[in-house]
């Protein structure tokens, strides 16, 4: 099951300090939202390019990692097509999320074993 090394966010590429603060806690409440049902279910976060939008999500993903909430993370990185290709993504994610949940460690096993082409 192909893992993609390098994948994970990286918690020196955040935003500096004071700043993107508006976007990051509109993000951070989008998580929590109590509303699950009636909060989309994808936040997309969208501008043109030195936006910023890759500090944001290194740095969210600093914050729940340091609160103990971050099942995974995923950067693409044109400098790394090959290992952080989106093939990889899924398989990336599942791995991860086997590290910290038993059950789903299991699960994914099972289904492994059932089919090792995966």
């Amino acid at each position: 099951m192909p893992y993609a090394n390098g994948a994970r966010f990286d918690p020196d590429k955040g935003c500096l300090p004071g700043t993107r603060e508006t976007i990051i806690a509109e993000i951070i409440q989008w998580v929590n939202s109590p509303n699950a049902d009636t909060v989309p279910r994808i936040f997309f976060l969208s501008g043109v390019a030195g936006y910023g939008k890759s500090a944001i999500a290194h740095a969210v993903a600093r914050q729940f990692e340091q609160l103990g909430q971050l099942g995974s993370s995923y950067c693409f990185d044109r400098a790394d097509r090959a290992n952080r290709h989106p093939s990889n993504l899924l398989s990336t994610i599942a791995r991860d999320i086997a590290t910290i949940d038993h059950q789903w460690k299991v699960a994914l096993f099972n289904v492994i074993k059932g089919n090792p082409s995966l």
